[in-house]
C-alpha cells in the first residue's frame, strides 16, 4: 500500500471514490464525492483528500480521508488536522475497506506527522469503524481526548412493530391523530415519496417551502444565500444521478406543504434538510411527513433498514423515532508534549464543570 494525496476533482479517482464508498464499513454520504466536491466548489473547504491504495494499477483504494489543517483545537493550542467539516456535514469520519487496518494507521501516521493532533468534529461512537480508530490510534502511539459524546434521533426500521402507532402513548397516539384530523380539514391529504433521477422539480418544492419557515425569516434556509444554494443543486444531482436520495412530500389539494431530503448511504437514509409551510404549523407537518415516510419505507423501499435523524438535541424526531445513534467529538493527539497540555486542559474543563454544578450554576 502507499499513501498519495489527491485534488478532490481528480478525474481518475472518481470511480476508484465510488468503489471504495460502497465497500467501506460504515456508510457516510457526507464523504461521498458527490457531496465533497460541491462543498468544495460552493462552500470552501479542502482541495485535496488523502488516499491510502495498492501499489499496482488499478490502484484501489483501501482508505480515503478529508481532511483540513486547522490552528489548534480547545485542547490543544497547536496546528492540527481536522475530518473536514461543512455546515452542512452530519457526519465526519473516514472511508475504510473492511480489514483494512495497516491503511488506518498509514494515514493517522502521516497526518499526525504534519500535525500535533487529529481532530474528529462529529463522528460514531462504538461502532467498527470507532474501534478500528482507537486501535489504530493506540497502534501509532495516539491518544484519545474526548470532547463531549451524544446521542440523536434515529430509527431501525426492521424493528417496527407492525402497528406503528403502537409504539407510542395513549396521550401520543391521541394528539398525533387529532393533528391528522386538522390536517384532513383543510383538504385532501397526499403523500409521496420519490427517489427520482429528474430532481428539479423537487428541488424547486423543497426550497420554496424551507423559505416560508424560519430559517427564511432568518436567511438561513438554502435559498437564501447563493453559495448554499449551488451545493445544495449541485450535490442532490449527484446524489440523484445514482438514485441515492429520497424526497418525501405531503401535499394538501394537490399542494406541497412539507418536504424532506435524505441522502441515501448503503441501507441508511440521512435526513439532510426538512421544510414546510407554517400556515398548516398546528397539523405538525413535518410530524406527519416524517410518519408517512416511515411507514413507506417499510412498504415499499426494502433496500432501506435504517434512518439517521441527522437531529439535534431537541428535535421533534426525539418523540417520534425511538432508537438513538452516539456520536462522539474530540481529537487525537501525538507526542509527549501535546498530550501533557491536552491532560492539563481537560483536568481544569473537569474542574470548572465541577464547580459550576456544586455552585448551581
Amino acid at each position: 500500500m502507499v499513501l498519495r494525496e489527491y485534488p478532490v476533482e481528480d478525474t481518475g479517482l472518481a470511480k476508484r471514490w465510488d468503489a471504495l464508498e460502497d465497500e467501506s464499513i460504515e456508510s457516510n454520504p457526507f464523504l461521498s464525492r458527490h457531496f465533497v466536491i460541491p462543498a468544495y466548489r460552493h462552500l470552501g473547504g479542502p482541495d485535496r483528500v488523502v488516499v491510502v491504495e495498492s501499489v499496482d494499477p488499478p490502484h484501489e483504494l483501501h482508505a480515503l480521508a478529508v481532511v483540513e489543517s486547522c490552528r489548534g483545537h480547545k485542547l490543544l493550542p497547536a496546528k492540527c488536522a481536522r475530518l473536514y467539516r461543512s455546515q452542512h456535514t452530519f457526519l465526519t469520519g473516514l472511508m475504510v475497506q473492511p480489514a483494512a487496518r495497516h491503511a488506518v494507521e498509514l494515514l493517522l501516521r502521516h497526518l499526525t506527522a504534519k500535525h500535533s493532533g487529529l481532530e474528529l468534529p462529529i463522528a460514531s461512537q462504538g461502532s467498527e469503524l470507532h474501534r478500528l480508530l482507537d486501535h489504530c490510534a493506540d497502534a501509532a502511539g495516539l491518544k484519545w481526548f474526548p470532547d463531549r459524546t451524544w446521542d440523536r434521533a434515529a430509527i431501525r426500521l426492521t424493528d417496527l412493530p407492525r402497528d406503528f402507532y403502537s409504539q407510542f402513548s395513549k396521550s401520543r397516539r391521541k394528539s398525533l391523530r387529532r393533528s391528522r384530523k386538522r390536517l384532513e380539514s383543510a383538504g385532501t391529504v397526499g403523500f409521496e415519496l420519490k427517489r427520482p433521477i429528474d430532481v428539479m422539480q423537487c428541488i424547486t418544492t423543497f426550497k420554496r417551502l424551507e423559505a416560508m419557515g424560519w430559517k427564511g425569516e432568518q436567511n438561513s434556509a438554502i435559498g437564501s444565500n447563493a453559495a448554499d444554494s449551488a451545493f445544495f443543486e449541485e450535490m442532490i444531482h449527484g446524489f440523484a444521478s445514482q438514485r441515492r436520495v429520497l424526497f418525501a412530500e405531503l401535499s394538501v389539494n394537490h399542494e406541497g406543504i412539507c418536504s424532506s431530503v435524505n441522502l441515501l448511504g448503503g441501507s441508511t437514509a440521512f435526513a439532510f434538510k426538512i421544510g414546510w409551510n407554517p400556515a398548516f404549523a398546528d397539523a405538525g407537518p413535518g410530524i406527519q411527513c416524517e410518519l408517512e415516510m416511515v411507514q413507506r419505507l417499510v412498504s415499499d423501499f426494502p433496500d432501506i433498514t435504517d434512518c439517521d435523524s441527522c437531529s439535534t438535541a431537541d428535535s421533534y424526531l426525539n418523540n417520534l423515532w425511538p432508537d438513538r445513534v452516539a456520536l462522539r467529538s474530540g481529537i487525537y493527539i501525538s507526542g509527549t508534549i501535546g498530550k501533557t497540555i491536552a491532560t492539563a486542559l481537560s483536568g481544569a474543563r473537569r474542574l470548572k464543570r465541577c464547580l459550576k454544578t456544586a455552585l448551581g450554576r
